[in-house]
């Protein structure tokens, strides 16, 4: 069995509770400040509590439509981005296009280069081949004319 509390537990178990008693009595009196009457009209419907719910719901609603409208400006964001990006997907498709267009026609014109260039070469060597012949019948003749002469 528990022992009886004794007076200085009492005193301080009654002082604890009365304070509690207290701190509930200014909330009720808090609560029951908001519920007045507060317009004067006499119907004691807490006109305070439904201006202050009244001004909330507004700053809510105020909210919600910037929310709203928000959400609308980034819906249409999103869309013009969306289109933006196949644009540019087209694009580069053509240009990927152009590229490949570029570098089959660049191969063309290296051999096309190519083969001018073995045929300058191949000329070169006709050219360089001929001036020795004529060089060969010149002498030959410069010999026949000094054998005549």
């Amino acid at each position: 069995m528990t022992k009886p509390a004794t007076v200085a537990g009492n005193t301080s178990a009654t002082t604890a509770a009365a304070a509690a008693a207290a701190a509930a009595a200014e909330a009720s009196q808090a609560v029951d400040t908001r519920d007045k009457d507060v317009d004067g009209d006499g119907d004691g419907d807490g006109d305070f509590t439904a201006l202050k719910l009244t001004n909330q719901i507004r700053q809510h609603d105020s909210e919600l439509n910037e929310t709203s409208t928000e959400s609308k400006t980034l819906r249409q964001q999103i869309v013009a981005l969306k289109a933006s990006r196949d644009e540019a997907i087209a694009e580069n498709g053509r240009l990927m296009d152009k590229l490949t267009d570029a570098q089959v026609e660049a191969r063309t014109l290296q051999k096309k280069l190519r083969e001018s260039e073995l045929k300058v070469a191949n000329m070169n060597e006709q050219l360089h081949n001929y001036v020795q012949e004529v060089k060969k019948a010149e002498d030959l003749l410069m010999q026949k004319v000094s054998l005549v002469i």
